[in-house]
């Protein structure tokens, strides 16, 4: 393993895109290590100063980022909008580059788990690849579907059967890819054909090259999301308990559900929160020392919207955003007049951004509380009239993550109108660029305050 780096001066309209501000000095270090199998890989970052352990802090000092897998071609990893530098999601940063263990033997460095004892330095200039694969990438838009299938046929059902799932093949994979979906879940042979498509993705780890993955900015993890925590401490922890317990359901409070969730949503993302690293621990040719990281790129995907703010801010990283799931057969024209009649209020049922309005209410006040991101996906049972709306206006608004669920009977969208939606959301946004999403996530100007006390002092019927 060698790591070396130069100083170099670049002004701020060096950069490819030109549109990013760099720091004045940045210099190359170069990583290249060799396996135990022979095989190499390099690394090349250009960087104020050595880089941070934090990804996030590593952003903001980064200007550009290349790897190179053996032989094959090196690849720079940009941000299709502003040309910054992308770089890997997954958690796993700050183990990516040897870092000294401590400062009275500074030639002691943990580097991917395990120590290292510095021998020798090498002089020299690192300089980067001459020709390097361009793969330009939108962290800023994740677009795609829940699976690594589609339907066989994908005539809608509307009778409470299940559709028959195929696996998607590669040309399919290239639909997806020109149509606008960018991030797809696959397994070790679609890793590749993803991989080769300039798309992020995400799947078991468990036949992908080790370590180069994590270098990977294309790989997002085993897993990308929790799933319905909320939901799911309603259906498998409370409802459970108010069929069995009679007392329970007569004394039951909001803080006595509230704490029911608390205590799930706790034991989900502690589960969650370090799966990847699991996964690679559990592969027989590899060994992980003792690297542990949580995955900081893993979203929630949940029903209940008024939960965002508490799961968002339970973690510093982990979930990084909440995405909206529609329950049941919800839409404007559908729930709007059920809320006007419980609640007697007079939405109008013909604004079609009336419901969306209030859903991303709360997913924008939790991320801007949080400072992180939210999203929305489209379900099969959707009102169609509000899914091509629903799409945009969340991206106008600075959502991050779109997605699609395609499977499970009424709540699959077939893979056609997965195809249309992604299209009319691309050309959406490539006809309207959005400021800076930190900007964006601060612009509102109307906020909704609960008095204090309103909500303990109502009661759950049982």
């Amino acid at each position: 393993m060698s790591v070396g780096r130069t100083e170099r001066r670049i002004p701020g309209d060096a950069h490819p895109r030109g549109s990013v501000r760099l720091p004045e000095n940045v210099h190359w270090i170069r990583l290249t290590a060799e396996k135990a199998s022979g095989d190499q890989f390099s690394v090349w970052l250009l960087s104020d100063g050595y880089p941070p352990g934090a990804v996030r802090a590593a952003r903001t000092t980064s200007a550009r980022y290349i790897v190179q897998e053996g032989t094959n071609q090196p690849r720079e990893y940009r941000n299709a909008v502003t040309g910054a530098a992308v770089l890997p999601s997954s958690g796993a940063w700050e183990h990516l580059f040897p870092r000294a263990i401590d400062s009275v033997s500074p030639q002691r460095v943990r580097f991917l788990g395990h120590v290292y004892i510095q021998d020798s330095i090498t002089e020299g200039e690192p300089k980067p690849p001459a020709m390097a694969t361009v793969v330009e990438l939108r962290p800023d838009m994740l677009v795609g579907p829940a699976s690594n299938t589609r339907q066989k046929d994908e005539t809608r059902r509307y009778d409470g059967s299940d559709y028959e799932l195929i696996r998607l093949t590669r040309n399919d994979y290239g639909e997806m890819a020109a149509a606008g979906i960018n991030c797809v879940r696959v397994d070790a042979e679609q890793a590749r054909w993803a991989h080769e498509l300039n798309i992020f993705y995400s799947g078991e780890a468990g036949r992908l090259p080790y370590p180069e993955l994590l270098y990977r900015p294309q790989y997002l993890g085993s897993a990308l999301y929790l799933d319905e925590p909320a939901v799911n401490a309603r259906d498998h922890e409370l409802r459970p308990r108010l069929e069995q317990d009679e007392a329970f359901r007569r004394s039951i409070t909001p803080e006595a559900a509230l704490h029911v969730f608390q205590k799930h949503f706790a034991k989900v993302l502690e589960q969650a929160k370090p799966a990847l690293v699991k996964s690679l621990a559990a592969r027989s040719d590899i060994d992980v020392g003792t690297m542990t990281f949580p995955q900081q790129n893993l979203y929630s995907w949940e029903t209940m919207v008024s939960t965002a703010a508490y799961q968002l801010s339970q973690d510093p990283d982990v979930p990084e955003a909440m995405v909206f799931e529609p329950p049941g057969r919800i839409g404007t024209r559908r729930s709007v007049p059920e809320i006007d009649m419980t609640y007697d209020v007079q939405i109008p049922p013909d604004d079609p951004k009336a419901l969306p309005a209030i859903l991303f209410g709360f997913l924008r006040g939790a991320a801007r509380l949080t400072e992180k991101s939210w999203g929305v996906s489209i379900h099969g049972a959707v009102q169609q009239a509000d899914t091509f709306w629903c799409l945009t206006q969340a991206y106008d608004l600075g959502a991050t993550r779109f997605f699609f669920f395609d499977s499970y009977q009424l709540a699959c969208v077939p893979y056609g109108e997965i195809l249309a939606m992604a299209r009319h959301l691309r050309a959406h946004a490539n006809s309207n660029p959005r400021p800076d999403l930190v900007r964006l996530r601060r612009s509102a100007e109307v906020a909704i305050l609960v008095p204090p006390g309103l909500q303990s002092g109502a009661r759950i019927s049982g």
